[in-house]
């Protein structure tokens, strides 16, 4: 019989091996074997003919893998094995691998250069059992003739073009990258290094025969490394000299092997450009993303959770998958996990042979997966450096690791081809002289549009328990009314005028202008010119942040002084500005929205789309069950009044029952995603062509809804720019404009999107889905280059609590420091009409004949008509059919809507 501790330690022995984690999948990345150096300088003694020639070595050139190289492989398929390769029938711990080679079981990718390849093969004859002769290769009694190498698995070992390898080649062809490397030249850190060293340079130089410079000292490097690792530091191969300074060599390489993958190198200025995550994104970001999408698509098989199947039959059986590279792989690779050095802990590349594993394993208890990752460096026993990777621990979830790696992954679809030829956000500056000597440009005119801050709604459904009445009564809130601005909207835009302050304003009156503060601190009339839409949340909004934009009024400057006027109770130190508006329904400016039969048209022609009937139809009974509890019928096109309800709710914590339905707000994400969508389509986003006519939405609503506003700021910078080059023959216009520093809008959510549409922004704002937060503003800068005399856009973005971010380069067909002749011709597209004229383009429908509805069609996605007075789309009826004498609206039926849609438009007030 076993003792009682006998029978407890084999329960705690059974416990764990019914609880042990698995391992499900692997990969490997390392650097080739030892090899010969790639290049040398020309007056170096061993050129590529000696080092063939020397005796007993069997080298094969420069750049090829080594006997010795191809050895260390072997040992570090021999490390591997002892991990991953098990040698009985069934896997045991982390040893997943069959002995006997499994074709399904393992693919090698590997860079397409000799000495990578070659690594390969050799790292697998050490990794695997020796062959079986007749099963893995050719049998000697059948074809005894044939002299197989004893043992030998042939196993493939799959490439890709060098030059465009962006997976395992850190330097395949990049424009992004060159011009990246570029900015680095121009860096303080560089241009000190080079001149701190210059006279060492210069001797390296003289000794060498060729120009040894930052850039290249590399191949003086390789070639003495090589020569020392191979015992050839007599003077007959090295010179006396390179050798005795080799270690300074080495230093300043390391130095400019971190600054290669973006290491200890400060932010660019002007634009701004993080070479640590830039860098590290464009060499190491798309094998990074590679490895996730072999984990993610692992998991996902194994779980039964893609509609794949042809991945999954891939997948299942792969349980090894290796990339064969270089040191500069390792390193890039390194960069992204946010390592210190290049080589882990270590300066200097990775040596040969070393290699890292990604570990994927399935968690037996919660059945999550999670990463573990090794390194496995020439000599020295393997460390597992999970914890070291930035934003991770041991056992890192696979989620978790992949979003801390989204910063590194190159552009929105990860494709590294696509990311290396956008490069609109760079613009390195030529060499020229040292700065001191460079007259700094001037800013001259700035425009800024903003949306209002905090509000309530501006309607609601039938059956909210908040009815304007309601919101108004609630206590200590000091709420006004639907549609109106809040203490906290006024307090945003007060942030806001702050925000904009410390960029835009003198901080005395005496000061000259200061790079780009050229506003008066004190109220200058001339300076300053706001417009607003006629709604009482962007005027007031407009007034909230010139309080907080300028310094107090002066007594008696700026406001009745209090001494002369003693009865007038004056707000303490307010200075009253004019804030001027037009008509809101006309108003194709700043509101999006306004009366436009154009856009009521294009609108029906979008719900004819298969994306709106399709989503219409999909979400049959989820809108119904919305129109149930809400008492009026909720579609796609009134969901806006819902989710607008539901968000100030939620931002005002008042998401009880009391006040809102448990369900609405259970479902509130749902809603939003269709509103999103919705807001993506108002803006002509993500809507494919439509058909009959031809007509690209993605040009026509934003011309139609953002192109007047973007057509009035480009008249002002252009205006601007003629005044000041006294370029125009209308001196009215440049008496206004020559004083004029800033101009504003004062608009709304809807402005801010229609006008990133016409941007070429492909979300409304700006890169996340949603409207534009509360207060969010652009400003539009206009400068003159000091240089050449010619003027360039800058536009930034300042989004509520975030802090601003310059995104001329986001802007499709501009750079940073957009010419503003550019800036003008890559918006012609996006202007109203031949003449810019809103109203008349407004007019226009010549080229627009939507199909008349079929029965079927309009029984699946005809909007049930809504009364205005509940709130109603922002749309006019898109189910109206066309008039019959002409593509117009019949005058009677266009009077009797416009004076609806008028009634609606004022009391929706948006």
């Amino acid at each position: 019989m076993l003792s009682t501790w006998a029978r407890f330690f084999v329960f705690i022995q059974l416990l764990h091996v019914i609880s042990a984690d698995d391992l499900i999948f692997t990969q490997a990345v390392w650097r080739h074997g030892d090899r010969l150096p790639t290049e040398t300088y020309p007056n170096d003694p061993l050129q590529e003919p000696q080092w063939i020639d020397l005796p007993d070595k069997g080298f094969q050139g420069f750049g090829q893998l080594t006997t010795k190289g191809m050895a260390q492989h072997f040992i570090m398929g021999q490390r591997l094995r002892s991990r991953y390769v098990h040698d009985t029938a069934s896997p045991s711990g982390t040893n997943i691998l069959s002995p006997l080679y499994k074709m399904h079981e393992i693919y090698i990718r590997s860079t397409d250069v000799n000495r990578t390849i070659i690594s390969a093969m050799s790292n697998l004859i050490g990794m695997l059992n020796p062959g079986r002769d007749g099963l893995d290769y050719p049998s000697k009694t059948v074809w005894p003739n044939v002299s197989w190498p004893q043992s030998f698995i042939p196993i493939a070992v799959h490439t890709v073009n060098y030059n465009t390898d962006h997976l395992a080649n850190p330097d395949a062809d990049c424009t992004r990258q060159t011009l990246l490397w570029k900015m680095v030249t121009q860096t303080d850190e560089y241009k000190n290094l080079s001149a701190l060293n210059q006279d060492f340079l210069q001797n390296i130089s003289k000794i060498c025969g060729t120009t040894i410079n930052l850039d290249n000292l590399w191949t003086v490097h390789d070639a003495i490394f090589i020569k020392k690792d191979n015992n050839l530091t007599n003077a007959t191969y090295l010179d006396p000299w390179l050798y005795a300074n080799f270690d300074k060599i080495t230093n300043l390489n390391n130095i400019m092997e971190d600054w290669n993958n973006g290491l200890n190198l400060s932010l660019y200025p002007d634009p701004k450009i993080n070479f640590a995550v830039e860098l590290p994104r464009i060499r190491g970001g798309a094998l990074l993303g590679d490895i996730i999408f072999h984990m993610k698509t692992k998991r996902d098989c194994y779980i039964n959770n893609t509609s794949d199947p042809k991945a999954c039959t891939w997948i299942n059986p792969l349980k090894y998958y290796v990339y064969s590279a270089h040191d500069t792989t390792l390193a890039a690779l390194f960069s992204t996990f946010g390592f210190k050095k290049t080589a882990y802990d270590e300066d200097g590349y990775p040596m040969y042979s070393s290699t890292v594993t990604f570990e994927l394993w399935k968690n037996s208890t919660d059945q999550t997966f999670y990463v573990r990752v090794w390194y496995w460096p020439l000599g020295l026993p393997e460390e597992e450096v999970t914890s070291q990777i930035v934003g991770c621990t041991v056992n890192c979830p696979l989620d978790t690791f992949v979003n801390r790696s989204q910063t590194f992954l190159p552009g929105d679809n990860g494709d590294a081809k696509e990311w290396c030829d956008y490069v609109d956000d760079l613009s390195p500056p030529t060499p020229s002289p040292s700065p001191s000597s460079i007259p700094a440009d001037d800013l001259i005119f700035i425009q800024s549009v903003w949306r209002h801050g905090d509000r309530l709604p501006t309607e609601t459904y039938p059956n909210d328990p908040l009815q304007e009445p309601q919101w108004i009564d609630l206590p200590d809130k000091g709420f006004q009314g639907f549609g109106q601005l809040t203490t906290k909207g006024m307090a945003q835009h007060f942030i806001m005028g702050q925000r904009l302050r410390s960029k835009y304003v003198k901080d005395n009156d005496t000061a000259s202008p200061n790079g780009t503060h050229i506003l008066s601190p004190l109220y200058k009339m001339h300076e300053m010119y706001i417009r607003s839409t006629d709604v009482n949340r962007t005027i007031i909004s407009a007034m909230s942040n010139l309080i907080g934009m300028l310094n107090p009024g002066r007594d008696g400057l700026d406001y009745p002084s209090t001494n002369v006027w003693k009865n007038v109770s004056w707000p303490q130190s307010f200075i009253p500005i004019a804030v001027h508006t037009v008509n809101y329904n006309t108003d194709h400016l700043a509101n999006p929205d306004a009366d436009c039969t154009r856009q009521s048209l294009l609108w029906k022609m979008v719900t004819q789309t298969d994306e709106y009937k399709n989503l219409s139809a999909l979400n049959q009974d989820f809108l119904q069950n919305i129109s149930k509890i809400c008492g009026t019928t909720i579609n796609l096109d009134n969901l806006w009044t819902v989710h607008d309800s539901i968000f100030i709710k939620n931002d005002n914590n008042l998401t009880n029952a009391t006040y809102l339905n448990p369900w609405l707000y259970t479902n509130f994400a749902q809603i939003t995603s269709l509103n999103n969508i919705l807001e993506d389509w108002n803006n002509g986003l993500d809507l494919s062509l439509y058909p009959d006519p031809k007509i690209n939405f993605s040009v026509e609503l934003p011309r139609i809804r953002g192109g007047a506003l973007l057509g009035d700021i480009i008249f002002h910078m252009k205006t601007k720019r003629d005044c000041y080059m006294n370029q125009t023959s209308d001196p009215k216009a440049c008496s206004w404009i020559n004083p004029l520093k800033y101009y504003v809008y004062s608009a709304h959510d809807t402005t801010l999107a229609a006008l990133f549409s016409t941007f070429g922004f492909k979300k409304t704002a700006y890169d996340e889905n949603g409207y534009p937060m509360y207060s969010s503003t652009v400003t539009f800068e206009l400068w003159r280059n000091s240089t050449d005399q010619t003027f360039y856009v800058r536009v930034w973005y300042w989004p509520l609590g975030l802090p601003e971010e310059e995104v001329t380069s986001q802007i499709v067909g501009c750079t940073v420091n957009c010419p503003l002749d550019t800036f003008v011709n890559r918006a012609q597209t996006f202007l109203p009409g031949d003449n810019g004229d809103a109203k008349e383009w407004c007019d226009y429908v010549d080229d627009l004949n939507p199909p008349t509805p079929s029965p079927s069609s309009m029984s699946s996605s005809k909007l049930e008509s809504t009364s205005l007075s509940s709130g109603s789309s922002s749309k006019l009826d898109p189910t109206s059919p066309p008039s019959k004498s002409s593509s117009k609206l019949e005058p009677t039926l266009a009077i009797f809507i416009a004076i609806l849609y008028f009634k609606w438009i004022i009391m929706k007030n948006f």
